[in-house]
């Protein structure tokens, strides 16, 4: 029964994971914006996020999400801000450099592992699939349930970030492609900008 329902969670999880979201736009537009380094930490940064909702989750705490909407209102706002911030900085940079050659620097630093990192924190979406999902497998009368959603939790977390890992290359193959043609870089990078406040706008006016 326990093999059972691990394969269950793993195929379901990641069938999910495949289904294009913000998450993976926003691997995409960091990719774009920043480089290759900075699509692979923004996707590690989204996979760390995801384990304090795992840890949200098991403690219930996000279930004050599900009864006081004015909180998960807020953190949506706070999250979608966060999110136009990081695109009109990207959008700003490239701007005030005036980029011509088509070999722009890309970010190796450590930022986008942490803005990633916030970016996952605060996205109350997530918080509420786990919530949702992970009592599903669970029986509480388990000999031990806590473990069980620990471990369950970290199965959708790491599965999810198949779908973070695919955009990046597919957003890597695109920039790599553009790099070849003169004056394409600075578009690249103020089209990876631009992904990233819509996004935020997405997310502030939703529907």
């Amino acid at each position: 029964m326990a093999s059972t329902t691990f394969i269950n969670v793993w195929i379901s999880s990641f069938l999910i994971s495949l289904i294009p979201g913000p998450a993976m736009l926003y691997v995409a537009g960091q990719t774009l914006a920043n480089g290759p380094g900075a699509g692979r930490q923004a996707a590690l940064g989204l996979h760390l996020g995801r384990y304090v909702h795992v840890l949200a989750a098991v403690a219930s705490i996000s279930l004050a999400l599900a009864v006081m909407p004015r909180v998960y209102a807020a953190i949506r706002i706070v999250g979608a801000l966060y999110l136009l911030w990081l695109g009109f900085s990207v959008i700003m940079q490239v701007a005030d450099a005036h980029l011509s050659d088509p070999d722009v620097p890309e970010t190796h630093d450590r930022r986008s592992l942490r803005q990633s990192a916030w970016v996952e924190v605060l996205n109350p979406t997530t918080a509420m699939f786990f919530m949702t999902q992970l009592p599903r497998y669970v029986d509480p009368q388990d000999e031990n349930p806590v473990a069980r959603l620990v471990l369950f939790g970290l199965l959708l977390s790491l599965t999810a970030s198949v779908g973070d890992v695919a955009s990046m290359l597919c957003a890597r193959c695109l920039r790599s492609s553009l790099r070849e043609k003169g004056g394409m870089m600075r578009k690249v990078q103020l089209g990876g900008g631009s992904l990233l406040v819509g996004l935020g706008m997405h997310i502030l006016l939703p529907g």
